[in-house]
């Protein structure tokens, strides 16, 4: 189903790099062998660069392997966190900022490339992504779906233009974007690349 996934959308190296890591967690159910996020994600990258070198330069597994660097890293942590409230609605609340800090971590391990690559940086992505990934997982399953039952494609469809709406609205504020020009924004750079780099460090270890 990854591959069949892949096939549909393109092969881009940022699908590429998803479908190894997906293929990966699967076949450690098969093999019996405890799977790994951290070792897969690197598996992929080492397997997409041996088959394509020049990937190393496409933005777009720049920013996939960086943001899910900086989901797997950290996520665990934060998961763990939110498992110990026993009160249901205190978790839920927290389960929802927690949401909210995985995307923001998601974009500092981005940032860098994000600054280098686009001359500016979303700052109101992390609260996009509460109302966009929710949209975005059951248009996703609708179209899989589909192929079932073609009817369901226009369900699928009215989840995707929703979804469009969604990232449509939020751009639309002015202070949803910030250049990467502004005074002060290299050291932001180099904090968040130095955050990057001691998290990994600390994770590798």
């Amino acid at each position: 189903l990854t591959l069949v996934y892949g096939t549909f959308v393109g092969f881009t190296p940022s699908v590429s790099r998803a479908a190894v890591m997906c293929i990966a967690v699967f076949a450690g159910g098969s093999f019996n062998y405890k799977n790994d996020s951290f070792t897969s994600l690197f598996a992929a990258l080492g397997i997409l660069l041996l088959l394509n070198p020049y990937s190393l330069f496409s933005v777009g597994l720049q920013l996939s392997f960086l943001c899910s660097l900086g989901i797997i890293t950290l996520s665990p942590a934060i998961g763990e966190a939110v498992a110990k409230i026993k009160k249901r609605t205190l978790r839920f609340a927290v389960k929802q900022l927690s949401s909210l800090l995985i995307s923001a971590v998601a974009a500092l391990f981005s940032f860098p490339v994000v600054c280098y690559s686009f001359g500016a940086f979303s700052v109101i992505s992390p609260v996009t992504n509460l109302f966009a990934i929710p949209v975005s997982s059951i248009g996703t399953v609708l179209g899989y779906l589909s192929f079932i039952f073609p009817p369901v494609s226009y369900l699928a469809d009215l989840f995707f233009r929703l979804l469009n709406k969604i990232a449509v609205f939020f751009a639309s504020f002015e202070f949803a974007t910030v250049s990467t020009k502004i005074a002060g924004m290299r050291i932001a750079l180099l904090i968040a690349a130095a955050s990057v780099i001691v998290i990994g460090s600390v994770k590798l270890k």
